[in-house]
């Protein structure tokens, strides 16, 4: 196995301790942005073991920024070890793989490649286009027997987010999760595993979700500023359309002219637009879909 990352020691160390398991392990110091350097790297290591059977890549950062104030060398920082950093894998190293008409390419994305958390837009489009580019490339090398898949990770202990979970936020998050705690390093192996085997061997442009539940904490910021979207406020549409009137069921809001509310209930409308009293069934008909809605309202 072939470690590689900008840090020579901690490499070592790595290396040293698959030696300790009957490996046969290289560290290699390489900056993924450079691709002088990933030329090297590939050429050392097909020097030391003779082939690549697996890539995986693994290098990512991630920084917090609203857009307004955000550096465009912070952006290009992202992009370049995220996004452009994997292609320069794939290039140099897709090559020898497709040669051998053999191989498998890991490329670690994220839950927020699906997901939105705020100030995290260059994080995020980076690994959403980790993503797409992962699907691109497995249908360009699906007639050369290599697979590239995706492993998008939920929430795992890392260094880059430690001092955020070791926060009373961060605590408070945890608790929040369905499962109510972080993931942990050996349930990614699982996956990966499976990926970088021949058990994979029709597996391609897949991405993996390891998430710790269905659904996000609901009304709650998380994470680097998660949140779940809030519905628009129906008054201010109401301004604007004074021949309407709204009902603000906490489902998505839904317009429908004064006419056709005439007989129903002070309970059902307002002829103010202001939505049913918080507490009062809402048990009007749609009239689009003519379904009864029998959702809870509440005051705008």
């Amino acid at each position: 196995m072939a470690v590689s990352s900008r840090t020579l020691a901690d490499l070592q160390a790595v290396a040293a301790e698959l030696s300790g398991l009957g490996r046969r392990a290289l560290a290699v110091a390489a900056d993924v942005t450079d691709e002088d350097s990933i030329r090297a790297m590939v050429r050392q290591v097909l020097e030391h073991f003779g082939q690549i059977d697996v890539l995986v890549n693994n290098a990512g950062i991630g920084h917090t920024s609203a857009v307004v104030e955000m550096e465009r060398a912070h952006w290009d920082n992202v992009m370049h070890v995220n996004l452009r950093g994997p292609m320069l894998c794939c290039k140099h190293v897709g090559s020898h793989m497709v040669a051998r008409r053999s191989g498998k390419v890991i490329n670690l994305g994220s839950i927020l490649a699906a997901r939105v958390a705020r100030y995290m837009s260059a994080y995020a489009a980076s690994k959403a286009a980790i993503v797409q580019f992962t699907r691109s490339l497995a249908l360009e090398w699906i007639r050369h027997n290599v697979q590239v898949n995706a492993l998008c990770p939920g929430y795992f202990l890392t260094d880059m987010n430690a001092e955020f979970f070791a926060s009373e936020k961060g605590r408070q998050f945890i608790a929040n999760l369905p499962i109510g705690r972080l993931g942990e390093a050996h349930e990614i192996e699982g996956a990966a595993v499976f990926l970088a085997s021949d058990a994979s061997s029709y597996v391609t442009g897949t991405t993996y979700m390891l998430m710790e539940g269905t659904r996000w904490p609901e009304g709650r910021e998380g994470h680097e500023g998660l949140s779940t979207l809030k519905p628009p406020r129906p008054a201010a549409v109401a301004r604007q359309s004074p021949g309407v009137t709204i009902c603000a069921c906490i489902r998505p809001t839904r317009l429908i002219p004064r006419k056709l509310m005439r007989g129903w209930s002070r309970s059902t409308r307002s002829s103010r637009g202001k939505g049913a009293p918080m507490g009062r069934r809402c048990s009007s008909v749609c009239w689009r879909t003519r379904v009864t809605w029998g959702w809870r309202c509440r005051p705008i």
